[in-house]
């Protein structure tokens, strides 16, 4: 199985188009996307496959993942977290 994960607003962001472009070149079995905004649900219409997102409160992205082939089963788990830093 080939995973591939990607921070896609990392320096200058990626569109659904470089996602697809990265699909293509590498055919991973699962894509694993942090950062993703909202025309990124545009990837399953570009190369197929099934698409999922968990957008973020409070935020304009979300965390997003592909997979190629069959669909797929999500839940979530909260962590904690501190805002302090260190």
């Amino acid at each position: 199985m080939k995973i591939i994960s990607w921070n896609l607003l990392y320096r200058r962001g990626a569109a659904a188009a470089d996602v697809a472009k990265l699909i293509e070149q590498e055919k991973p079995d699962l894509l694993l996307l942090q950062e993703a905004v909202t025309g990124i649900n545009k990837l399953p219409g570009i190369v197929g496959g099934s698409f999922y997102t968990l957008p973020w409160k409070g935020k304009t992205y979300a965390l997003g993942a592909w997979l190629a082939r069959g669909e797929m089963q999500t839940d979530s788990l909260e962590l904690p977290f501190s805002k302090v830093p260190g």
